[in-house]
């Protein structure tokens, strides 16, 4: 393998233990390495590891397992292969796809004898996940260390799209460069640009519009000056007050792709054209000049344009471009609510979660500002694809976060829904009750949030690292994967009651826990660690034990973790009558939490 990029990324993978205990070649690496930049963002731990790869023998021609939350809200169930070759024809191509759908077939039809256990217990799973999903889709993924040309893409793609085995799933190749790109995009961060000249049609005409507030210009704009914007300034900032930052999506880069390569002249109609913000621009002939910018709407078209390399690729031609600022008194404070109304309103080509929609919000550049500006300071993304932790060196794991991490720990600790957390993190940015009780409800004071994130970081790192298998069977440890957010849940409900600040009537609970605060932190200022770690094992097993005795009403796993109804009907019903009303058990328990957690109200 002759790429750097991707050699660096495997050789942090190796880092893991349970990669090591394998001993699998880098090319079986290349697919974990794949695995966590295109759906984890970035992130991989041993958990991670545990519930999604199942290479190895009867694997049914699927490597890896995930799950991806697509654009109308749904999440999809992702099966990957990859190869890590210099050769690869066509027709072997075919036959990779076409053997991971005859593996779903066979499962669909309770035909799963002949594969591996690891496979049939990760997929089962994840399926469940899924259930009562109605938008629901399976996608089938190749990840290819290689290039092809784009006549060769274009065949491969024409022939997974008309093959009758292939009906009904959505297949996507990723070749080598795709890959690199995606892992530099994680791996990057943005600045911002001063200034830049943005070459037009000054034949072609303006527009200009002026307000009491803003004022603004649209252009026809040379396709190979934003070309020039994408080489020059992408690592500066030009798409900081967009959304998202490029984020691939097989189907719409492969229309704006197509439109670049056979339809260039149509290219003005057919495609919605970009918005910059500015603080301020100047007309000169036939550029703009333009201060303190960035392009709002127009991402993807941008990106897509900037890395094309096919047929006339030289050829200019003409992109609808709005040039907006604001009015003198509008250029700072009220700036970036103003880029973020735009976008809002423009982003509409490709659709955009309900995450990114909030990515400009005041509460979230606030919560940013309060987690970095303390001291440890807490690094946190805001905007998915930035990288926040550009230069940062010599951090602690729960340093590094990102909002929706933190909006589910507040979900499950907290605000004690640990199944819509772990099943449904969508209803964080969609449903607004539950976005104004995470991010705008009082008593969200940085100490506790540092706390939650240490808690987080402490479990993942006891399951990562000293959850030793001599201690567990395979099943519990792979519902110790699948359970942090009810292990955490638990730990949050454990210090409300040990605190009074709930009774002990169970019927209560729901009431009482919707009205509770923690403020000024969790965690003893000196905890005892190796407490913790027994904390994590007894609620683990005890989580198991749930699902084990209730294994009629839960088919997996994944059946149990998925609603908080579970939650407060099985799981703090069980605890309350197994737990908390058996001295036997409530007393060592109890002892446990107050050497490690702040169990009587200050």
């Amino acid at each position: 393998m002759n790429s750097e990029i991707i050699k660096q990324a495997i050789s942090k993978v190796r880092q893991l233990s349970e990669v090591e205990d394998i001993n699998i070649t880098d090319d079986h690496v290349f697919g974990i390495v794949c695995h966590k930049f295109f759906y984890c963002e970035g992130e991989f731990e041993n958990s991670t590891f545990r519930t999604s790869y199942c290479d190895g023998a009867n694997d049914g021609g699927i490597d890896l397992i995930a799950l991806n939350d697509s654009s109308n809200g749904s999440k999809n169930l992702v099966l990957i292969q990859s190869k890590n070759q210099s050769i690869i024809t066509k027709p072997e191509i075919l036959d990779i796809f076409r053997k991971m759908a005859g593996t779903v077939q066979k499962f669909s039809n309770g035909e799963t004898a002949g594969f591996n256990t690891k496979l049939k217990k990760i997929y089962q799973e994840r399926m469940a996940d899924l259930e009562g999903d109605s938008g629901r889709s399976i996608e089938l993924v190749l990840f290819l260390g290689l290039d092809k040309s784009s006549e060769s893409k274009d065949k491969i793609e024409h022939d997974l799209e008309k093959d009758e085995a292939l009906e009904g799933f959505d297949c996507q190749v990723h070749y080598l460069n795709e890959i690199e790109q995606q892992i530099e995009l994680i791996n990057q961060g943005p600045r911002s640009v001063k200034e830049g000249v943005l070459e037009i049609f000054k034949n072609q005409g303006k527009i200009t519009f002026n307000e009491k507030n803003h004022s603004g210009i649209l252009v026809n704009a040379k396709a190979l000056s934003l070309k020039y914007f994408y080489d020059v300034f992408r690592d500066e900032g030009l798409f900081e007050q967009n959304y998202r930052y490029y984020i691939k999506n097989a189907k719409i880069d492969s229309q704006i792709n197509k439109s670049l390569k056979d339809k260039r002249s149509k290219f003005w109609f057919l495609n919605n054209g970009i918005i910059i913000a500015c603080k301020s621009f100047h007309v000169d002939g036939d550029n703009i000049k333009l201060y303190d910018f960035s392009i709002v709407n127009g991402c993807q078209t941008t990106t897509l344009i900037g890395k094309y390399i096919g047929r006339d690729q030289s050829e200019d031609f003409p992109i609808a471009c709005k040039i907006i600022m604001p009015s003198e008194e509008h250029k700072d404070d009220d700036f970036f609510e103003f880029s973020a109304e735009i976008a809002e309103a423009s982003n509409s080509q490709k659709a955009i979660k309900d995450r990114d929609l909030k990515a400009n919000n005041i509460e979230q550049k606030n919560l940013k500002q309060i987690l970095e500006g303390g001291s440890p300071p807490i690094y946190m993304e805001i905007k998915r694809g930035s990288n926040v932790l550009l230069g940062k060196k010599g951090l602690e794991q729960w340093q590094k976060t990102n909002n929706e991490k933190v909006a589910q720990l507040i979900l499950t600790i907290l605000l004690q829904k640990p199944g819509t957390a772990r099943a449904n993190k969508a209803k964080i940015w969609s449903d607004k009750k539950t976005y104004a009780d995470i991010f705008r409800r009082p008593g969200r004071d940085r100490e506790t949030l540092v706390d939650l994130l240490k808690l987080d970081s402490f479990y993942i790192e006891w399951l990562d690292n000293k959850m030793k298998k001599s201690d567990f069977n395979e099943d519990v440890i792979f519902a110790a994967s699948n359970s942090k957010f009810f292990i955490l849940a638990l730990i949050g409900f454990l210090i409300f009651y040990y605190r009074a600040q709930i009774g002990k009537n169970q019927s209560n609970w729901i009431t009482e826990l919707d009205q509770v605060e923690i403020s000024g932190g969790i965690f003893l200022e000196n905890f005892n660690l190796d407490a913790l770690d027994t904390i994590f094992k007894d609620l683990v097993g005890f989580t198991s034990d749930v699902f084990n005795n209730n294994n009629s009403k839960f088919s997996a796993f994944a059946n149990l973790t998925k609603l908080d109804s579970n939650y407060f009907d099985t799981i703090l019903k069980s605890l309350n009558y197994t737990i908390l009303t058996n001295d036997y058990r409530a007393t060592p328990l109890k002892k446990l939490m107050e050497e490690v957690f702040i169990t009587s109200n200050k």
